[in-house]
């Protein structure tokens, strides 16, 4: 029973984080070995060969997770369903589990050609229990003596310098090139800083829209899909969803300190209530946040 459960507390949540920092540690441990490749060779394969296993394990093993969590998640969420045949369920994910496994496991040394560098020691030794690569490649094993090249400076003659416009065209693209990088790079910090802040700012007892909702896993063809709200310029998305933002937070914080479990079905009255929150104007703009057809403007954001 405490295998159980511990093992339903591990599955209970995605733990992201934690298989991000295992493949972290394996890509730092591969990396170490091309960093100390010149001075032990030996070593150098130890950690390689020990990276790219642990990183291919590391994939597998999220992979499993995920499966494992989302069945968690699915018996939790209707284990009140009369009748749910949860035996059945878990005998066919059973059984796609071990399908799962057996080809991953099978397609693992087939993965292992495209690496370096278990490939060439595979290939190595496979050469040197068959003696195939003298065979094949006999012209690496046959000294040559270098040859240098002729000098052709008598009937060319001295090369010319390149004229200018070439030069200028050279140094047009290169500014555009590391312009080009530039804003690559800049794009790629903001978008890694939004989903860090979004991380960050994301309530952990409710959905964003501050309470747990059914949602299909796929939707006919013909149904609409809602239409997104853009984004105004500004570094962390609209007025209304800093007010979201804003609210959540202040709910949070109540609840951490008073120790109240939110209820996932609770209304935002029912939730500043469960907390003892006394903010009109904020429970005013909420609402106007989330369900008022006019969006909020810049004096909204700046009386809270």
């Amino acid at each position: 029973m405490t295998i159980r459960m511990l093992l339903n507390y591990w599955i209970g949540k995605k733990r992201s984080g934690f298989y991000v920092f295992l493949g972290f540690c394996a890509s730092s441990v591969y990396l170490a070995g091309f960093l100390i490749q010149s001075r032990q060779p030996r070593l150098s394969l130890v950690f390689k060969r020990s990276g790219f296993l642990a990183l291919m394990v590391i994939i597998l093993l999220i992979f499993i997770h995920r499966n494992l969590h989302a069945l968690h998640w699915f018996l939790e969420h209707f284990k009140d369903t009369d009748r749910l045949p949860k035996k059945q369920i878990a005998l066919v994910n059973s059984f796609c589990m071990t399908l799962f496994l057996t080809v991953a496991f099978g397609a693992l040394p087939a993965a292992a050609f495209f690496f370096e560098p278990l490939w060439q020691a595979i290939g190595r030794w496979f050469a040197s229990r068959t003696s195939l690569d003298k065979a094949v490649y006999p012209a690496l094993y046959m000294e040559s003596t270098p040859i240098a090249p002729p000098d052709l400076s008598g009937i060319l003659g001295e090369p010319k310098p390149p004229a200018p416009w070439i030069v200028l065209l050279d140094k047009i693209v290169r500014a555009a090139g590391s312009l080009l990088i530039l804003f690559l790079a800049l794009l790629a910090v903001r978008v890694l800083l939004l989903k860090a802040w979004a991380w960050i700012t994301k309530p952990r007892n409710f959905d964003s829209d501050e309470k747990v909702c059914l949602t299909p896993a796929w939707t006919l063809p013909s149904e609409k899909q809602p239409a997104k709200r853009r984004l105004v310029s500004s570094l962390f998305g609209s007025y209304d969803e800093k007010i979201r933002q804003k609210y959540r937070r202040k709910i949070l914080i109540l609840a951490r300190k008073k120790k109240r479990r939110l209820s996932a079905s609770s209304s935002p009255r029912q939730l500043e209530e469960a907390v003892g929150l006394a903010d009109e104007p904020l429970h005013r703009l909420y609402e106007k946040a989330r369900y008022g057809r006019e969006k909020c403007t810049r004096d909204d954001w700046d009386s809270l």
